[in-house]
């Protein structure tokens, strides 16, 4: 599965800071499942694109939440469990934010008010996948 990532992540996806990311599930054909490869990427599409690595999927939890007018998220579930508030940060940091207020920060301006539906994907950073040669 490609991933491509902002140009903010790039060194927390390198350095392993970064080892889950989070996709609307949108107009996807495919959708990601443990085992598949995670080829990171940044600046796909362009003249730009560099390689991050790639890694083994080895998370792939549904994904659900509500991004309201306040510029608040609510009603987040990870699976079929509602996520709580003393795990917010934690979560909030696996995805390379420093903490929960920068991410739902990060979503609010990325989706504007909406409900989101998508995935929580993640790698296992110990275990790279050596880029062929070309």
């Amino acid at each position: 599965m490609l991933l491509n990532f902002q140009r903010q992540f790039t060194e927390s996806v390198s350095t392993g800071r970064k080892q889950q990311t989070i996709r609307s599930a949108g107009q996807r054909v495919h959708v990601p499942k443990v085992g598949d490869a995670a080829h990171c990427y940044t600046g796909l599409r362009t003249r730009n694109t560099t390689w991050l690595g790639t890694w083994p999927i080895n998370r792939v939890d549904v994904l659900r939440m509500t991004i309201t007018d306040a510029d608040r998220i609510t009603d987040l579930v990870v699976g079929s469990s509602p996520v709580r508030a003393f795990e917010l940060n934690s979560m909030a940091q696996a995805d390379g934010f420093s903490d929960w207020s920068a991410m739902e920060a990060w979503f609010v301006r990325q989706y504007g008010p909406s409900e989101f539906y998508g995935w929580v994907i993640g790698w296992d950073f110990g275990r790279p996948i050596p880029r062929k040669a070309s």
